[in-house]
């Protein structure tokens, strides 16, 4: 059963969404099975792991596994995944709660710290 926007603590509610809020305070198998059902964040959550996957696929394992990996790609791509992965999980997993809403993007934003770290590697 979705929510409305009425129905979830004000830090959780998001401008312009007024229904498709999953229910709060349920085991957090709930929240990642929700990425296979229908909520205001599925979308969210899938925009950010599929490009997660085919980078991992297309670009990190080639990368790791020719003869002569060139480090600083390496290092730019690991840090665009773990953004991706983080962004997911973030979407995926910040409504169980307030406290979660606030630690899934600290992780978010991270994710996109690591990213901005290892692009400024690359560059040196």
């Amino acid at each position: 059963m979705l929510l409305r926007d009425e129905q979830v603590p004000l830090l959780l509610k998001r401008k312009h969404v007024v229904s498709g809020y999953r229910p709060l305070n349920q085991p957090k198998s709930f929240y990642l099975k929700s990425a296979f059902s229908s909520h205001n964040e599925v979308f969210n959550v899938w925009t950010h792991f599929i490009p997660a996957i085919i980078l991992f696929f297309a670009y990190l394992v080639p990368e790791f596994l020719s003869p002569l990996p060139r480090v600083p790609v390496l290092i730019l791509q690991i840090g665009i995944f773990l953004l991706l992965i983080a962004s997911s999980m973030a979407h995926l997993m910040h409504s169980r709660s307030e406290l979660d809403h606030v630690f899934w993007f600290l992780i978010d934003f991270s994710g996109i710290a690591l990213f901005g770290i290892t692009n400024w590697l690359t560059k040196i």
